[in-house]
């Protein structure tokens, strides 16, 4: 879909967010013996009321503190009991909030521990992207508002689609998903040009040069009619994304435009510029041009879903979808878990091949069946990995 949330929509997922996004989450335990029965997952809030939370990570400095985004401007931190009264960090003055615009996420650097540095991605008060550098101050849990250095801004030309999400991948580089920029089926045909950055996802080194650096081995580099920040282009809207903890692998949750909703895959041994197909495609069919999209150099989703398959709302459905879907470093398949991960659902192959599965939400929220599964399945853990869930459109 290709509007911001109405403010019924906003209420209803806003409060399902608070339910779900702050919450621990695991699984009934035992071996699931009925081939099409889901895992059941149990969710257990340990905060509530807060308003518009959209990402959760953590400093990895061994505090156990969880940072909460929220979409107003400010950096809440839960220090494992409570919610503090003084946020980390606010900029709501710098931010606009309205439709899908705000602060949309947070990533802490790996060497947080010895230079403090925090980065963040929102919208300014025009609307454009803001990627920008704070530095905790002497309390360590403020950050100090006087010390944003803005390392990139991309303008975006209508109020939907801007990505937002910032994560440090394995290699120490900052991974930036970006949005097409919005305004239906992507008129500017940002995602296939590679002199934008809109629709791509952006791969920076923010310990070179005086904002940041381009990885020496970034795929478009020495191309003239290419942007060297881009690491992978044809992305709608990846509002979040995740690398598996094990293998490196990078998974892209990128939102459909009408039909369907897909999950893309970047293996760790690429070496990146895949093109996910966007507006080629909306999942594995043809979107603009509507036949002979695909000359065979397009990724293709490894997992899709059709929004015909909502047992509630599209809003409620996309909401309990991609929260289960989207959370970084916790991804498994139908192999035993490695230690460090957690337990998975236990799902028995059938004859060997890969087959539909489908997630189920507290028994009461929608169920979603998955078309091209591999009975992979992503899950909020336990143990301290940065995750993140949202609903969008």
């Amino acid at each position: 879909m290709n509007r911001t949330l109405n403010p019924a929509y906003r209420t209803r997922a806003n409060r399902l967010l608070s339910a779900i996004l702050i919450a621990t989450v695991s699984f009934a335990a035992g071996l699931v013996s009925d081939a099409n029965a889901a895992p059941q997952i149990e969710l257990t809030p340990i905060v509530s009321g807060i308003n518009s939370p959209l990402a959760i990570t953590h400093a990895g400095d061994g505090s156990g503190r969880l940072f909460i985004t929220l979409q107003v401007g400010r950096i809440l931190i839960h220090d494992g009991q409570q919610v503090l009264p003084s946020p980390f960090l606010d900029i709501g003055a710098l931010v606009s909030t309205d439709g899908e615009r705000g602060l949309l996420s947070a990533a802490f650097h790996p060497n947080y521990v010895s230079n403090g540095f925090v980065y963040v991605n929102y919208t300014d008060l025009n609307g454009d992207t803001v990627v920008a550098r704070y530095t905790v101050s002497a309390d360590p849990n403020v950050a100090d508002p006087a010390s944003a250095v803005i390392l990139l801004t991309i303008s975006q030309p209508f109020a939907n689609h801007n990505g937002g999400q910032l994560q440090f991948g394995p290699d120490g580089y900052l991974y930036i998903g970006t949005g097409d920029g919005g305004g239906g089926g992507d008129p500017s045909n940002n995602a296939q040009n590679l002199n934008s950055l809109l629709g791509k996802m952006l791969r920076i080194d923010v310990n070179a040069g005086p904002s940041y650096g381009i990885p020496p081995n970034n795929p478009f580099i020495g191309d003239p009619a290419a942007l060297p920040e881009i690491w992978a282009l044809g992305l709608r809207n990846p509002w979040r994304f995740s690398f598996d903890r094990l293998t490196g692998d990078l998974w892209i949750a990128d939102v459909g435009q009408a039909n369907l909703e897909e999950l893309n895959i970047q293996t760790a041994s690429s070496a990146g510029g895949e093109n996910y197909g966007w507006r080629l495609m909306e999942g594995d069919s043809c979107f603009n041009p509507a036949s002979g999209c695909n000359d065979g150099s397009l990724t293709l989703p490894v997992l899709q879903y059709d929004h015909s398959l909502a047992v509630q709302s599209r809003v409620a459905t996309a909401t309990a979808a991609r929260t289960i879907r989207a959370c970084p470093g916790s991804i498994f398949t139908e192999t035993s878990a490695p230690a460090g991960y957690g337990a998975p659902p236990r799902m028995p192959p059938v004859h060997g091949r890969p087959r539909n599965c489908s997630i189920r939400i507290s028994g009461s929220a929608p169920s979603v069946r998955m078309r091209r599964a591999r009975c992979t399945w992503p899950i909020c853990l336990r143990t301290p990995a940065p995750f993140s869930a949202s609903a969008k459109s």
